[in-house]
C-alpha cells in the first residue's frame, strides 16, 4: 500500500505551484498589450474596483519598479507586504522554537471575523477614495 501526502500538503504544493505560474505568465506578457480580460467593475460600471491596476501593479512589481505597483493599485503596496510577512512568520514558526505556539482554539474564530472585518473595510474606503481623488486612480488617468 502506497503512503499518500496529506491532503493541506497537496494544496500547499498546487497553490504554490499556481502562483509561480502566474507570476511567470504576468511576468512574460505585458497587461497594457490588452491579452488580459478587462476589469468587470471597469467595463459595467466605469469605476475602479479594489484590484483594478492590480496586474500592471504585479507587472511593474516583478520588474523592479515599486513606483509602478504604487502608481496602478496602492492598496497592493500594503498588501503584498503584509502576505511576505505573513509567510516569513509561518516559516519561522515551522524552524524555530515558535513551532509550538497555537492561537487557543476558542479565540480563532473572532481573530478571523476581525481581520476579515478590516480587509472588507480597508477595501470599501479604499474603492471609495480612488473613484473620487484622480491621484487614486489606477494609474489609466
Amino acid at each position: 500500500m502506497s503512503r499518500r501526502t496529506p491532503p493541506t500538503q497537496d494544496g500547499k504544493f498546487l497553490g504554490i505551484t499556481g502562483l509561480i505560474a502566474g507570476a511567470v505568465l504576468l511576468f512574460s506578457i505585458d497587461p497594457t498589450l490588452g491579452v488580459y480580460p478587462p476589469c468587470p467593475s471597469q467595463l459595467l460600471f466605469g469605476l475602479d474596483c479594489p484590484m483594478c491596476g492590480g496586474l500592471r501593479g504585479t507587472y511593474s512589481l516583478l520588474h523592479g519598479d515599486f513606483g509602478g505597483l504604487v502608481d496602478h493599485n496602492a492598496l497592493l503596496a500594503v498588501l503584498y507586504p503584509m502576505g511576505l510577512l505573513w509567510v516569513f512568520l509561518g516559516i519561522v514558526k515551522r524552524l524555530s522554537f515558535m513551532r509550538n505556539f497555537e492561537i487557543p482554539a476558542k479565540h480563532r474564530p473572532a481573530l478571523l471575523i476581525a481581520l476579515a472585518v478590516i480587509l472588507v473595510v480597508t477595501m470599501v474606503f479604499f474603492t471609495i477614495i480612488r473613484n473620487v481623488t484622480p491621484y487614486w486612480g489606477s494609474g489609466l488617468g
